[in-house]
């Protein structure tokens, strides 16, 4: 069989984009605001937060090819929690899933699960067992910040956002069809 190349879609980047240029400035602003009122340490929690976004933002969307390649051997794309571009085979990936979060808007992701994601995974960041410590430190879970929604579903290895040319159950579709071969 050839390989499928699913493409990012340039649409829902643009949106990401512009989403993220017109927050920014409500952010700046309002830290500004917040200072200005005496406010400091939530004007400079504001200002470090806006800072923390713009390189969260620019590597998210200018980050390299997000692409997703499905072959005959396995399927190999960024993912976010690699942050570098991966080959897992067929043979390591035990299931996939759609999560599908919805509050004022619909919030789904493409979930991976593996069957030795320590092959693959590594040692999380410094800065991601920070903020894992302190969510844990301010009284949420390590994993989930809603621990009464996600503590009834296993935790996946890997997990892709809604950002394709192709819907996430489609891919989902492709991805079950080359692990049941």
């Amino acid at each position: 069989m050839e390989e499928i190349i699913i493409k990012v879609s340039l649409k829902k980047k643009m949106v990401s984009i512009l989403i993220f240029f017109l927050g920014g400035p409500l952010l700046v602003s309002g830290s500004i605001i917040a200072i200005t009122q005496g406010n400091i340490l939530i004007g400079l929690f504001g200002a470090i937060f806006f800072s923390l976004g713009i390189i969260a933002g620019i590597k998210l969307n200018f980050g390299g090819d997000k692409n997703i390649y499905i072959t005959d051997e396995g399927i190999k794309t960024k993912f976010p929690r690699i942050n570098k571009k991966t080959f897992i085979p067929w043979e390591e990936i035990r299931n996939v899933r759609i999560l599908s979060i919805k509050t004022n808007i619909t919030i789904k992701t493409l979930e991976i699960f593996l069957n030795n994601p320590e092959k693959f995974l590594g040692k999380p960041s410094a800065l991601a067992e920070g903020l894992q410590k302190s969510f844990i430190n301010v009284g949420y879970k390590a994993t989930n910040i809603n621990p009464e929604i996600f503590d009834q579903y296993e935790k996946p290895d890997l997990s892709l956002m809604d950002t394709y040319e192709k819907p996430l159950e489609e891919i989902a579709v492709i991805i079950k069809q080359r692990l049941n071969k």
